[in-house]
């Protein structure tokens, strides 16, 4: 399939990350608003810091919200958003796969390719939750654990993807029959089971980078606002800290072969609308 919709002297990375800036201002303005507190996460932070803009080969933004501040902007009414926004998350749609929730651009289509299963959405940014992990370094580690084996078995119900293993076959089918929204609501109780504004650790469960994503909480301290392309927005207070537990040399850009996105969309569509898109595929 084609993977991009749409023509013209811009290529399709640097189209999506042009909507995405323009998604990202109306966040932080939305947050404001409301009194919500954010982060930049991940490899938004590293583009911040490192180019003060996007990586160059990045096609989506990661924030993370403290729990009680990610609740509240999932529980918005949809009157509150930009008419271009929707918020999809485990709350609003059994059908999505995520403990974690997406801000998507009503007007664009992603088709996302998650374990062989295809998801549609929109162009999007990912909107996490930060979470308590404990005040010990073992004890976050423990529940790093818990929490990556309850992801899989969540992912695993919504690919239902057999194996040639009797065996494996066997354990995915006990799995399957509890069920993708039940593994979402254990997850999600097991995150929050401990706060995020007393606990020595926090962090990003639900983030790629496992216990690298384990914090002391004063490395996100205060919001501190940080340049990107003409606006700033919001990140960790212990920048370099947060950045050198993730990546380690930060400021060095990795090999050619690795300068490129780590999520695999089957379908671009920068200008469909993705309900349209879901409407076509219907009536076919």
């Amino acid at each position: 399939m084609d993977k991009q919709g749409r023509s013209g002297e811009k290529d399709i990375g640097k189209q999506i990350q042009d909507i995405l800036f323009n998604m990202m201002i109306q966040f932080h303005q939305l947050c404001q608003k409301h009194n919500l507190t954010y982060f930049m996460l991940g490899g938004t932070m590293l583009g911040a810091v490192r180019h003060g803009d996007f990586v160059p080969w990045d096609d989506d933004l990661d924030v993370g919200l403290p729990r009680k501040d990610y609740e509240r902007l999932i529980s918005l009414p949809r009157s509150e958003l930009p008419e271009n926004l929707e918020i999809l998350s485990m709350e609003y749609s059994h059908s999505y796969p995520y403990n974690f929730a997406k801000i998507v651009e009503k007007n664009t289509t992603i088709v996302e390719d998650i374990g062989g299963k295809s998801y549609v959405m929109g162009v999007y940014i990912d909107v996490f939750p930060l979470d308590g992990m404990g005040n010990s370094m073992s004890q976050a580690k423990r529940r790093i654990a818990i929490a990556k084996l309850l992801r899989v078995c969540a992912i695993m119900c919504y690919t239902r993807k057999k194996s040639d293993s009797f065996w494996r076959n066997l354990l995915k089918s006990i799995i399957w029959i509890v069920g993708m929204t039940k593994w979402q609501k254990i997850l999600n109780r097991t995150l929050k089971g401990k706060s995020f504004e007393t606990s020595k650790f926090v962090g990003n469960f639900l983030g790629a980078w496992s216990e690298k994503e384990i914090m002391p909480r004063e490395i996100f301290g205060t919001p501190t606002l940080y340049p990107f392309r003409e606006k700033r927005f919001y990140g960790p207070e212990k920048f370099d800290d947060y950045l050198k537990r993730l990546y380690g040399d930060y400021m060095k850009l990795p090999p050619v072969d690795k300068r490129k996105s780590h999520h695999s969309f089957a379908y671009i569509n920068t200008t469909l609308p993705f309900q349209e898109y879901l409407r076509g595929v219907t009536k076919s």
